[in-house]
């Protein structure tokens, strides 16, 4: 038996007790989509309505969470549960890819703990049952990171060829792949060896490829004024109020509860034992594709804002640098407290899910609200449509156009909402395809969100007025402004005189 051989079947149990734990994990998590009652959110609807027309890009983000969404519902219909299935699939998937990153750079035992624990995070777990953009993400990622592992330890023609199929797939699951090629410099400067990679006609081949797949997103952004880009400077938010250290501080603490606490403090010991690892190149190499992506993100947060997702590209590293750390400078206790700690939150996840609204998140705000009661509140509105028949709507917020959208999905009349824009500067994907400008009505139902001055601005565009009714949306769950309902007639084109003006 050669060393490989040997080297083969001591790997494989760790990776089929692996396999075992995900098949329950990632079952259990389909049944729970197919037994909630959980709504869309105003995110996963909008995706929905993206995967309805495919295109090479969307407003604010690539697009493939719609090509992944459209091959699901393909299989198993417009349901809620089909249209999430690709997200546990893909955690699954990710989990796996993680162990063989992990086992290269340590060992199987490494790549076992890794997976597992990835599967279990706390973000993970509640993210398994919903559809979003980091989950196709995570998986190229985690490909990406693969390959280029595989390349530079000469691993074989076909990871060149995997490697760009991941940078490039990557960046139309979300632009934030680019990340890596930050990080892949990072490293290029830390290990002379990985270095030799940019004289291999094979490397740059590999960037070619991603280049291809990358380049139809780059032609649609140029066809709509690059509408993507200007998304990505309003989510930076730079231009108001810079400073912001306690932004900085929270998206920290957020950090413990997205990749569990345990995982998060063995991270940061880590980056402080740096020098005493015996694989430095391991230690390297993880910390160049975390610690820059980190870094830019809490620097972004004290200067603006950060969501809690938006270091997403950082977790395959820290995870198995904070899984090394575990299985190598601490007690065995830690790495089981860790993981039970992940798997009591995975479980009351699953019980609240199924259980909910009987049972609900501790605290005084619901997150779950904006999930809940949203075939209700449709129904309203398609009912307020048959009583004023032949009528358009015509709303104001985009995540209430996707809900709509969504759950009026049978309705034909659907495929004639409106968007109203109140500044003449595109905001979402609706205004930029839905907008009332390029299909001005005169027989318009309003549903509108932003309160009394802003429905001002719209219904002086109009001869006739009639309020008729105040209706509250699932997500305010008893709070905040109701939506104002509308009768417009006889648009008078006021607006467009201004716009000439």
């Amino acid at each position: 038996m050669t060393n490989a051989t040997a080297h083969s079947d001591h790997a494989r149990p760790w990776l089929i007790w692996l396999l075992a734990a995900l098949a329950v994990i990632t079952a259990v998590r389909v049944i729970i989509l197919g037994i909630s009652d959980l709504n869309l959110g105003g995110d996963e609807a909008q995706y929905w309505s993206w995967a309805q027309n495919l295109d090479w890009g969307y407003f604010s983000k690539p697009p493939m969470v719609a090509y992944l969404i459209a091959a699901s519902t393909a299989v198993c219909g417009d349901g809620e549960a089909c249209v999430r299935l690709p997200s546990p699939l893909i955690h699954a998937a990710t989990a796996i890819i993680l162990f063989f990153v992990s086992k290269q750079l340590s060992n199987a035992r490494c790549g076992f703990w890794v997976g597992l624990i990835y599967a279990t995070l706390p973000a993970v777990s509640f993210s398994s049952q919903l559809v979003s953009t980091d989950i196709a993400l995570l998986f190229f990622w985690s490909l990406a990171l693969l390959a280029y592992l595989q390349m530079i330890h000469g691993g074989g023609r076909i990871w060149w060829g995997v490697f760009g199929l991941a940078i490039g797939l990557g960046v139309l699951s979300k632009y934030a792949m680019a990340y890596f090629l930050l990080a892949m410099a990072v490293h290029m400067l830390l290990q002379p060896m990985a270095r030799s990679l940019l004289r291999q006609v094979g490397f740059w081949l590999a960037v070619l490829l991603a280049a291809a797949l990358i380049t139809p997103n780059l032609i649609w952004n140029n066809s709509h004024g690059w509408a993507t880009v200007g998304h990505l400077g309003a989510n930076a938010n730079l231009n108001s109020g810079l400073f912001k250290p306690v932004n900085a501080i929270t998206f920290i603490a957020e950090q413990f509860g997205v990749i569990g606490p345990i995982i998060a403090v063995a991270f940061g010991v880590g980056l402080v034992l740096q020098r005493r690892f015996e694989n430095r190149r391991s230690h390297d190499l993880l910390l160049a594709f975390s610690v820059p992506i980190l870094a830019i993100i809490i620097g972004q947060a004290f200067l603006s804002r950060a969501n809690a997702n938006w270091a997403a590209t950082a977790y395959p590293a820290a995870i198995i640098l904070a899984t090394l750390v575990l299985l190598e400078r601490a007690p065995a206790v830690w790495r089981q407290l860790s993981l039970g700690l992940h798997l009591a939150v995975m479980a009351a996840l699953w019980v609240m899910l199924t259980a909910y609204p009987t049972i609900t998140p501790p605290g005084n705000r619901d997150p779950l609200a904006r999930l809940h009661g949203w075939p209700d509140f449709a129904g309203q509105i398609n009912a307020v449509l048959a009583e004023y028949p032949n009528r358009q709507l015509l709303l104001d917020d985009r995540k209430i156009m996707a809900s709509l959208l969504y759950y009026l999905r049978q309705d034909a009349a659907s495929d004639s909402f409106l968007m109203w824009n109140y500044d003449d500067f595109i905001h979402h994907h609706y205004e930029l395809t839905r907008s009332f400008d390029d299909a001005p009505s005169d027989r318009l139902v309003l549903i509108a969100r932003w309160g009394d001055s802003a429905v001002a601005t719209i219904t002086r565009q109009f001869a006739n007025t009639r309020r008729l009714a105040d209706l509250l949306p699932p997500e305010q769950a008893g709070k905040g402004k109701p939506l104002q309902v509308y009768l417009l007639d006889g648009f008078h084109g006021s607006k467009a005189a201004d716009k000439a003006s």
